[in-house]
């Protein structure tokens, strides 16, 4: 693994929100035994590298952290709080400077455009988290009647959900919707 500016020698001099300047002096002498500094310096760049906190910019982490209700995410620009029950109100919160969102995940659904037609095969049901460190909460046996783990990773710069299926949904015809047409959706609502 590559090691970080910070590791290298670097120091930040200066954080903004997606990036830091970096700066290393090194000394160098030569064969008459002059010693010369040299200033290297770079500028990192990168979506939600920092996260503002106690008057400056810190650098962001891409760390979940157990709490009394579940899980949460706050040291980036955009703060997560996770339930400890997936199939309760509000039960992935997100926070950053402007909006408060909330999401509440509904079921596994076909969809097919063509037809206009719309299958429910599994609704939510209750069930625990676990915190897989350093950055992602997992939701075991989520669907009532298809087997499913949900799973959300943290980084810096996104959040990002998965339903694992770990079983195979009827197809498409069972229902009477055609397979060409027909999509497997999963539904969250959001609210602001």
């Amino acid at each position: 693994m590559a090691q970080t500016p910070a590791q290298a020698g670097y120091t930040a001099l200066a954080r903004g929100p997606d990036d830091c300047l970096w700066a290393k002096l090194t000394w160098q002498t030569n064969s008459a035994s002059v010693a010369t500094a040299t200033t290297n310096s770079f500028t990192e760049v990168q979506n939600g590298l920092n996260y503002w906190q106690n008057g400056q910019y810190n650098e962001a982490q891409d760390l979940i952290e157990i709490t009394a209700n579940g899980a949460a995410a706050v040291h980036g620009q955009c703060q997560a709080y996770f339930n400890g029950n997936l199939n309760t109100p509000g039960a992935v919160t997100l926070v950053d400077s402007n909006i408060v969102l909330k999401a509440e995940p509904i079921g596994l659904f076909y969809f097919d455009p063509a037809s206009g037609k719309t299958v429910p095969l599994a609704g939510l049901r209750d069930c625990s988290a676990v915190l897989l460190p350093p950055n992602q909460v997992l939701w075991q046996s989520v669907l009532d009647s298809i087997s499913a783990d949900y799973r959300i990773t943290y980084t810096k710069g996104a959040i990002e959900a998965d339903l694992i299926l770990l079983q195979r949904p009827k197809p498409p015809e069972y229902y009477g919707l055609n397979s060409a047409t027909t999509r497997l959706e999963f539904w969250t609502e959001w609210h602001g």
